[in-house]
């Protein structure tokens, strides 16, 4: 598929190693292959290098594994001919589903080091720094979309989605990281899973990803820590509580909800 411009909508052709509209707007592509073309782009926008090193290396060594896998079988079941994985982060999961698809899989996100990561790392998807509520795609040019604990462009994706497209979207469950949670805070609570209500989408189905991981050191354990929402509002307290944890056995519950464009 080609991208719109973010300038003026226009069609981006490939020409050597730049896109470029008919009213001449180029963008060049980057070595490793990913393009930027996000308007009013910042370098600071997004996960920084340690971030992603960091959540990489957390990633990697496959405590993830469950959702992953389920995140494959729904994409190879479906195999659509053009994915969105938007708010992709370092493409752990995008990499994973394109070898599920004989479909194209782009993905997007606004960290230019997350992108960086990624592009080198998977060559058969094409990345782009760009914003999930600003998509260089036409109108009805998608055929799935996935986002992965990041919030939810309802309005763009509707926009770029075909007609009957799926939107897939993946949160934390109920006892997501309870023990984590209960390591560090002294009252810990449980998620609230109820699936959202999107405008222009019908919810088809709602299923749940549940395993135990042993996070085997204090390293680890801060870089899963670091990958949720607690880490902005935590006192230094609380923090002193994860930094004296050495391993950890704790529950993973991801919900998978599943809808399609109305």
């Amino acid at each position: 598929m080609n991208y719109r411009c973010p300038v003026c909508q226009k069609t981006l052709k490939l020409k050597e190693r730049t896109l470029v509209c008919d009213n001449r707007h180029s963008f060049d592509l980057a070595k490793s292959g990913y393009v930027n073309l996000c308007r009013n782009f910042k370098p600071t926008q997004g996960d920084n290098k340690e971030m992603v090193q960091s959540r990489t290396a957390f990633l990697e060594k496959g405590y993830y594994h469950a959702l992953a896998d389920e995140m494959v079988k729904i994409v190879s079941e479906m195999n659509p001919a053009v994915l969105f994985d938007c708010a992709c982060g370092q493409g752990y999961y995008t990499r994973q589903m394109k070898e599920a698809t004989t479909g194209e899989v782009h993905a997007f996100d606004m960290s230019r080091e997350a992108i960086l990561h990624a592009s080198k790392k998977d060559k058969a998807s094409s990345y782009v720094i760009a914003s999930i509520f600003d998509l260089p795609a036409f109108n009805q040019s998608v055929d799935c979309i996935t986002v992965l604990f990041a919030p939810t462009a309802t309005e763009e994706f509707h926009r770029v989605l075909k007609q009957d497209g799926v939107l897939i979207t993946v949160g934390p469950g109920e006892d997501h990281l309870f023990e984590l949670k209960a390591a560090v805070y002294d009252q810990p609570y449980k998620n609230d899973d109820t699936p959202a209500v999107l405008d222009g989408f019908k919810l088809v189905e709602q299923r749940f990803v549940e395993d135990e991981i042993l996070v085997e050191c204090n390293e680890d354990i801060q870089a899963l820590f670091m990958m949720t929402p607690y880490t902005y509002k935590t006192s230094e307290k609380d923090m002193q509580k994860l930094r004296a944890l050495n391993t950890l056995k704790t529950r993973v519950h991801f919900s998978i909800c599943v809808y399609k464009k109305k």
